[in-house]
């Protein structure tokens, strides 16, 4: 199936996220790049084929997601990702920082 080739990863990745709702699992997706400070600057993202716009579609895209499955995406240096993934392990994601959107 063409359609499923072309988008079977995003598929697959909102299937999982249908999954962890229906468990009533909260999933937390790091994103842990040297290049991105916060996520409004993945508004200016263009991608690796240099796409105007892809930033700001893959960010509405991650809004629809956490809206509706509850799942959190967390942006993080590099450097920083074993202790972001602690602070999502210990439930402590929620405090109010640039990293999380």
């Amino acid at each position: 199936n063409l359609l499923y080739t072309k988008y079977g990863n995003r598929y697959r990745f909102e299937r999982e996220l249908q999954r962890a709702v229906h468990l009533h699992i909260r999933l937390y997706i790091v994103i842990a790049d040297d290049n991105f400070d916060r996520f409004e600057d993945l508004e200016k993202y263009r991608g690796k084929r240099n796409i105007e716009g892809y930033g700001k579609a893959m960010l509405e895209k991650m809004t629809e997601y956490q809206r509706k499955y509850g799942c959190r995406f967390v942006l993080c240096k590099k450097k920083d990702l074993a202790t972001v993934i602690e602070e999502c392990l210990a439930g402590d994601p929620d405090r109010t920082s640039d990293k999380y959107m």
